[in-house]
């Protein structure tokens, strides 16, 4: 649509005709207003002169002014020259030649201050059918950076480089690449690779770059190759990490090669593997030693070994028989492990092998499992712990034949269980228990008394009250007469509430690190105008507050303000010294280094989209 004074002429050199608009509006199909003092308007191309808009479908108090901008109707896309964008008439920052298609956008600049220093940067995005690139020059504790993000997806690829460097005085750089190829139809390969250099890049900036959890304790660097075909699978590759001065669970680097395949005898489905596995530790096995002293006199929780070779043969036999009422579920498994230690110029040379029987019986009506699990009951604490840690406690790991991650640790456990999941009015649940247990783990240290032989009741339950939401899961143990692990969640969401009070009292999976204690208070409340927001974290062993983070967001006429505060204690990438502080202390958050940051960041509504919805600000912090 075109108002205004208009005229037209034909050139008569040209069978092609022209109009010319001296001033007026044109609306584009996509919904855009545009004022311009001047058109020329031939075919299905628009040429416009002194133009001002905006992309908001309400009252807006932004613009983009620009001399001159080109609109293809046909494309639905609009070219701006040397574009600048106003607010309450005043220019703010000039955006240049920018393109505004359908789902295209721009971004301004990002303002904060990061540990007491001014932070600004700014990004600008291309895109492409299968591609997308994103560059962010960054000012930062008066130091100069650049992120460098792209994105592909093609056919059989999907790929993600994400880099980040700071001219600081470690000239500190980080990068992470995550790629899948299809390189046939059945062979495929994959890349998630991260590494670093500085110092400086974990604690501010890496976090918010590359998408990692600043509650992480290493960063991934696996890559290998994948072949499927007549239900058979091989893989090799490597998994490994870089370490961020911490200890972690896993301490191994692994090279592996496997193999798995699939067949049918009759009733029984089976599964065979095989895998061939070298170990590198990736720790100052001394300083492991040091930092995880034995509790109450007991021998270090575990052996560590240095390099490892580890033969690793499972198979695994399933058979399901229908009965009147149910169904009979059968389970043998057996394993085949041998292990060469070396040691300087000596090598050790360990093997064993294992078994384990579970005949559970399912009613599906009343939704009820029993059953045992009988084991071969072998003492394996003398055998190196490479890739393996506790399964965090559950109803449904409790019946599991399985209770370890990897393959270190298998079959040490008899019980007779019992298993109830169902509905109770708008009540889900699911509860757990053994009417008897036994568990060969004494060797593994006193730590894992936190898992077994405690006759546990697991349970795990959901209970909707009209706008409040409570769930509740954890253990509870009848011998210690207490809660062993426990979450607690109390929500409510309203129209414009959101509240969320939370308790977790966690078994972290990643032994042989202790539990973590703590209270977790969620708020988001939205008003006429603006929204207020919080979270706070608040650790019960310490007494302290962790992790504060409050925040206000302003919203008219088309245009969002935010200010937000976060305080938090962050891992610290330091040469780790222990002699004066507690390694747990570093890993839960607690240690004496604490970081304030102030986010001050705006929003053009449906220009830019700069903004994290505050709900999931709220759920992982300012960074994350």
């Amino acid at each position: 649509m075109i108002g205004g004074l208009l005229y037209s002429e034909c050139n008569k050199s040209d069978s092609e005709s022209s109009i010319s608009v001296d001033s007026g509006n044109l609306t584009t199909d996509s919904g855009i207003s545009i004022n311009f003092k001047a058109a020329q308007i031939k075919e299905n191309i628009y040429t416009l002169n002194n133009v001002e808009f905006n992309t908001c479908d309400a009252s807006s108090v932004w613009k983009i002014s620009a001399k001159d901008a080109k609109y293809d109707q046909e494309d639905s896309e609009l070219k701006i020259k040397d574009a600048r964008v106003e607010v309450f008439d005043v220019p703010i920052f000039w955006a240049g030649n920018i393109e505004i298609g359908e789902n295209e956008s721009i971004n301004v600049p990002n303002l904060g201050i990061t540990d007491s220093e001014f932070d600004l940067s700014y990004k600008f995005v291309t895109k492409s059918d299968k591609s997308k690139l994103e560059i962010e020059p960054i000012y930062t504790n008066s130091k100069f950076g650049l992120s460098f993000d792209y994105k592909f997806s093609g056919e059989g690829t999907n790929s993600r480089l994400q880099t980040f460097l700071i001219d600081d005085d470690d000239s500190s750089w980080v990068y992470r690449l995550n790629s899948k190829i299809n390189i046939t139809e059945k062979l495929h390969a994959y890349v998630d690779y991260s590494d670093f250099s500085g110092t400086s890049l974990i604690q501010n900036y890496g976090y918010k770059f590359l998408n990692i959890k600043r509650r992480a304790l290493d960063l991934k660097q696996n890559f290998g190759l994948s072949l499927l075909t007549n239900k058979r699978l091989f893989e090799t590759g490597r998994e490994s990490f870089k370490n961020l001065s911490l200890p972690r669970p896993v301490t191994h680097e692994k090279d592996f090669f496997r193999y798995k395949s699939l067949y049918k005898f009759g009733q029984w489905d089976a599964i065979r593997e095989s895998e061939y596995s070298k170990f590198t530790i990736k720790h100052n096995v001394v300083l492991l030693k040091k930092i995880l002293p034995p509790a109450d006199g007991a021998d270090f929780p575990y052996l560590v070994k240095e390099r490892v070779d580890r033969k690793k043969r499972n198979i695994s036999l399933t058979n399901a028989t229908q009965m009147r009422s149910g169904t009979l579920n059968t389970t043998v498994e057996g394993y085949w492990n041998e292990y060469t230690t070396h040691y300087q110029s000596l090598k050790e040379d360990q093997q064993y092998a294992s078994y384990v029987i579970r005949q559970m019986v399912e009613l599906p009506q009343s939704q009820i499992k029993f059953g045992y699990i009988f084991s071969s009951f072998d003492n394996q604490h003398q055998n190196p712990l490479l890739d393996s840690y506790p399964k965090k406690p559950s109803p449904e790991s409790n019946i599991s034949t399985r209770l370890w991650i990897g393959g270190d640790r298998n079959a040490n456990q008899r019980k007779i269980f019992i298993y109830k999941s169902g509905q109770l009015g708008s009540t889900s649940y699911s509860l757990s228990t053994n009417l008897y247990e036994d568990y060969n783990f004494d060797g593994e240290g006193t730590i894992l008394n936190n898992y077994f032989n405690n006759k546990p009741l697991y349970f795990s339950l959901q209970h909707p009250i009209g706008n409040l939401d409570l769930a509740i899961k954890g253990n509870y143990s009848f011998e210690r007469n207490e809660f062993m692990a426990a979450d607690f969640v109390l929500s409510y969401l309203g129209d414009n509430t959101l509240v969320s009070l939370e308790k977790k009292q966690l078994l972290i999976p990643s032994y042989p690190l202790n539990e973590l204690d703590n209270y977790l208070l969620k708020f988001k409340r939205d008003f006429s105008n603006f929204s207020l927001f919080g979270r706070t974290q608040y650790s019960i062993e310490e007494q302290t507050i962790n992790e504060n983070i409050f925040g206000m967001e302003w919203k008219q006429n088309c245009f969002k303000l935010r200010l937000a505060f976060e305080r938090a204690r962050f891992f610290p990438y330091t040469n780790p010294d222990y002699s004066n502080g507690n390694y747990l202390e570093q890993i839960y958050l607690t240690n004496p280094i604490v970081k304030n940051n102030l986010t001050f960041e705006f929003e053009l509504v449906g220009l830019t989209e700069t903004l994290k919805p505050i709900e999931r600000l709220i759920q992982n912090g300012i960074f994350n």
